[in-house]
């Protein structure tokens, strides 16, 4: 397996590739050391500026895009990823990472929306054969 960690600034020399290979990960990017910068997007810090990323940006990874905290719709869910971005990630070659930190930081009814709202995003990225991973989005040890 191959894990993505995000280390806060507080935690950025932890040696997280040693603990990966405790828990027999073959490889662990660490953001900031052996993966850079730019390649990886926080999309709840602009998902108004996702559309414009896949299409000509160098990122490679998007995570976050079901953040936003827009309430959802009666009859749809406001995840932050829809058909039109599905299929230009499949097209483009980004990879749509889901973020297990988000899951295990939220609580009661807003991790029950959140999973929801990853569940449909997984559909999409199916539906539209865009590349997709789970992240365990690592802050600290």
């Amino acid at each position: 397996m191959i894990d993505i960690v995000i280390p806060d600034k507080e935690n950025e020399n932890v040696p997280f590739e040693a603990l990966g290979k405790k828990l027999r990960y073959e490889t662990i990017f660490v953001v900031g050391k052996n993966l850079r910068r730019d390649l990886v997007m926080n999309c709840a810090n602009a998902p108004e500026k996702t559309r414009h990323a896949i299409e000509k940006s160098p990122v490679k990874i998007f995570y976050n895009l079901e953040v936003p905290g827009e309430r959802d719709g009666l009859h749809q869910r406001k995840s932050g990823f829809n058909h039109v971005l599905a299929a230009l990630a499949h097209e483009k070659e980004k990879i749509i990472a889901f973020n297990f930190n988000t899951i295990l930081r939220a609580t009661g009814t807003q991790r029950s929306v959140l999973l929801g709202r990853m569940r449909q995003n997984v559909r999409l990225c199916r539906k539209y054969k865009a590349p997709m991973m789970i992240i365990s989005g690592a802050t600290h040890v």
